[in-house]
């Protein structure tokens, strides 16, 4: 039944691609319809729209053909991209390394039953043709080859594929052919680089013309046949060797895809490599709403007081303007889920390890020293051990959730997600479609000056907008003016408490420290050679039985006297001292723990801060934005509706925009090692010294001593270099917090109603620069207008049914998912 139902949406859905398909072919085949892109005013179609939107209809309909749901992975460099889809395969089926491998993108496609990896390549003689071109420009400057080898002796390889007149086979079997292929193009792209030739790029930015890898899926083996297929699109990322083409490649696969997971790196967050992710990523969340997914990799790397998971979520939420749910965002380690998911299926299989000291089981090694320590080797033929080791970092690379949420999910329901993946961009392109055709045809009937005046009304709403536009912006500004107000009146009363419970500590310290001194004294030097503890104070020879002359020094009781006094803490006196740099550090890690509790809770107000901008912001200011820009488009869709214009105009995706992490308080530079000048007391070497020694111990004298000037070593700590520290450290949170601000906040909300307003702009623009454009009409002879208009006449008649089928499929197809997944 199920099969029968996604049947006829399939045979829907093509048909329907096939008259967007039409429409379009009639409006590229009609003179003068379709300006060249960049020669004119915008429109809402040009040639570079038209042309990328035809590639998208194909490659849909190739997806449909076997209800493929294609996955593109996509992350920065040294964001772990490779190692997360080898981990989702359960096979090293790309190569995991630092240098950029994608040279372009490449299918792995789950083919159950096939055990060994095979690529295929039947798009194979652009490269070949390239290989040509090459041998050709290397044999016309001789000596060239050698020089590019000396410079990069990795590239000898392929440059004696090249010279040799080799070719690109269709066909790679097994782990290393498919790594040699992979290799070898990434070359012949540097290569082209060093020679300054054009790589074919534009020969693979369709579906069907790019590599596949066709393998069985580990974790999927065991699962029961689902209707449609599953594949996984390796994307380059953005920044990947520097290669600016890449970002282009990048959007244009992603607008192709069924679904996104983007793979972060926990350390790099912030870095211009993820802001360029993120901002490609969130160019297509319209089209795949509810289909984009967040790997937040390397996780395993966090340290005691990073963030938690469910900040880390907030904070890339947030980054990605509320497009990827938290739910829908996983912190991982694909490393450790690739690894010891190795280890699990080699002895469920095979019952052991294999080899380590074969080259194709790398792996084996690296599993050991990550997951047994060093010294695996021992341990590698207990397979108990194997096991547990296994089956517990399997469990902490938090891997198995997102592969059951994620993947799974989407093998079983690939046909579901496939077809509501095509039916968004229908009804995308079917909109963008109407519109322009529409406008085009109404224009013709109305004189310039008609036209005219409905130019300057868009210009008039073009100019609403930004006023719109500039109050929101305001508002938002005043809204994060007063955040960073709340933050800054928070951190300078946590400054306060800071130095006040550095001060307390520090006396209290003090206190402890006589309290120490005056302990040690009591006893005598036997009894502190035997219970081996050391002073910072002067050692007075106690030559009676009293308990007088204990302490000397500014931290000690004063000697002289039969009597023990006790000494009044000086508050001036700013210097402590101690025996041992352990102590020294033991002393100053208690006023780091006193003084992360009330940052701790500061972070927490800061937190509810943060909260209560959000909401404000996705809550009121959010639904005003929506509600006004609807107003001006309702009103341009009317006016131009009441002379004849069948417009429709929606307003853009909802307008939508971290956790405040404590660093590690680090006090320890607070500590001067030195050495100072003391009394002390060593044994006398005369005869009889010793009798005298046991006697004085008896009697609680150092008989059998003398005194003599040495110097000690000690470590001390000074207040004023404490407070100093405790101001470093708090104004290094405020940056920190600050900063949190700026990125998590500000830039987020100032993304969104760029982007909100930007493609609200561009709606109205694209109107504007159509009905120019039907001005333009007006200059050409009667017998062009009346061919142009018969052939816009010819694609009217379509446009209704196309955009209520379009919608229609939408609500089906997106229901069905919808009840699928729940």
């Amino acid at each position: 039944m199920h099969a029968d139902n996604l049947e006829v949406l399939r045979k829907e859905a093509v048909r329907l691609i096939q008259l967007e398909s039409s429409l379009l072919s009639k409006v590229a085949a009609t003179p003068g319809l379709v300006s060249t892109a960049g020669t004119s005013e915008q429109q809402t179609l040009d040639s570079d729209i038209l042309e990328h939107s035809m590639e998208i209809l194909e490659g849909e309909k190739t997806k449909l053909e076997a209800m493929d749901m294609v996955v593109a992975v996509v992350g920065t460099m040294k964001a772990g991209k490779s190692t997360t889809i080898n981990a989702i395969v359960g096979a090293e089926v790309l190569p995991n390394r630092n240098a950029p491998m994608t040279a372009i993108p490449t299918l792995i496609r789950h083919s159950p039953g096939m055990k060994e990896p095979k690529l295929l390549f039947h798009n194979n003689q652009p490269i070949n043709s390239l290989c040509e071109t090459i041998n050709k420009a290397l044999s016309n400057a001789p000596g060239l080859s050698g020089r590019i080898v000396q410079e990069a002796p990795e590239l000898e390889g392929a440059l004696a594929f090249v010279t040799l007149g080799a070719n690109v086979s269709q066909e790679y079997k097994g782990q290393s052919g498919i790594f040699e292929f992979l290799k070898s193009i990434n070359d012949l792209v540097r290569i082209c680089r060093v020679l300054e030739l054009e790589f074919p790029f534009s020969d693979y930015d369709e579906m069907h013309e790019l590599p596949v890898i066709e393998v069985e899926f580990a974790a999927l083996s065991d699962k029961e046949a689902a209707l449609g297929r599953l594949t996984l699109l390796d994307t380059p990322g953005p920044n990947e060797a520097g290669q600016k083409h890449l970002k282009v490649m990048l959007r244009d696969q992603l607008r192709k895809a069924s679904a996104v997971i983007a793979v972060l790196n926990y350390n790099q967050l912030k870095s211009q490599g993820d802001q360029d992710l993120q901002d490609e990523i969130n160019a297509v969340t319209t089209l795949a709403k509810g289909r984009v997914y967040a790997f937040v990799n390397r996780f395993d790397e966090k340290r005691r007081n990073d963030p938690d998971e469910d900040s880390i979520k907030t904070m890339v939420n947030r980054r990605f303007d509320n497009d990827i749910p938290v739910d829908s965002i996983f912190a991982v380690s694909a490393y450790r889920a690739f690894i010891s998911e190795l280890a699990q299926r080699s002895l469920e299989e095979h019952g052991q390890l294999p080899d380590p000291d074969q080259p194709e089981n790398a792996w084996v090694e690296e599993f050991g020293q990550t997951c047994l320590g060093m010294d695996w080797e021992d341990k590698l033929d207990d397979l108990d051990t194997v096991s547990r080791a296994a089956n517990y970092f399997w469990e902490k690379s938090g891997f198995g959730i997102p592969l059951e949420r994620v993947i799974h999910t989407a093998h079983q329901n690939a046909a579901y997600y496939a077809l509501d993946s095509t039916a968004s961009k229908l009804v995308n392109l079917s909109e963008q479609i109407s519109n322009f055709i529409n406008s085009r045809d109404t224009a013709l009937s109305k004189t310039a000056a008609e036209l005219q005046k409905h130019i300057d009304s868009l210009r008039g709403d073009a100019h609403r907008i930004t006023a719109l536009r500039e109050e929101k912006e305001k508002e938002a500004e005043d809204l994060l003016g007063d955040l960073r107000g709340r933050v800054s009146d928070a951190l300078a009363k946590t400054k306060k408490q800071g130095q006040a419970i550095t001060r307390s500590l520090f006396e209290k310290g003090v206190i402890a420290q006589v309290a120490r001194e005056k302990k040690v004294m009591s006893h005598t030097k036997a009894e502190r050679e035997r219970l081996g503890i050391d002073t910072v104070s002067d050692e007075k020879k106690r030559s009676a039985v009293s308990l007088g002359d204990l302490m000397a020094g500014k931290r000690t009781l004063a000697s002289g006297g039969e009597k023990s006094k006790e000494q009044v803490v000086d508050p001036n006196d700013r210097d402590l001292e101690f025996t041992s740099a352990d102590d020294a550090k033991s002393f100053l890690t208690k006023i780091e723990q006193a003084l992360e509790v009330p940052i701790s809770d500061l972070s927490e107000q800061l937190r509810e801060a943060l909260s209560s901008t959000f909401q404000h912001f996705n809550g009121q200011l959010e639904s005003e934005i929506a509600r006004k820009s609807g107003e001006i488009l309702n009103a341009v869709s009317k006016r131009l509706g009441e002379d004849g214009f069948n417009i429709s105009l929606k307003v853009p995706s909802t307008v939508n925009s971290s956790a405040f992490a404590l660093k590690t308080l680090d006090m320890s530079d607070g500590i001067k090692a030195g050495t100072k000048s003391v009394t002390r007391l060593r044994r006398q070497t005369a005869t009889g010294a010793g009798v005298k020694r046991f006697f004085g111990n008896i009697f609680g004298t150092d008989w059998g001593y003398d005194e003599y000037e040495a110097r000690i070593k000690v470590f001390r700590v000074s207040l004023d270099d404490l407070s100093a520290i405790t101001d470093r450290l708090l104004e290094q949170q405020e940056n920190n917090w600050h900063e949190v601000v700026r990125e998590d906040v500000e830039v987020p909300i100032n993304n969104s109603l760029e982007g909100f307003f930007g493609e609200l702009e561009k709606k109205v623009e694209g109107l504007r620069g159509d009905l120019l454009q039907g001005v333009a009409d007006k200059e050409k002879s009667k017998s062009e207008q009346d061919e142009l208009l018969t052939a816009l006449k010819s694609m009217v008649r379509d446009l209704p049914a196309l955009q209520e089928d379009s919608e229609a499929l939408q609500s089906d197809a997106h229901s069905r998912l919808k009840d699928r997944v729940q």
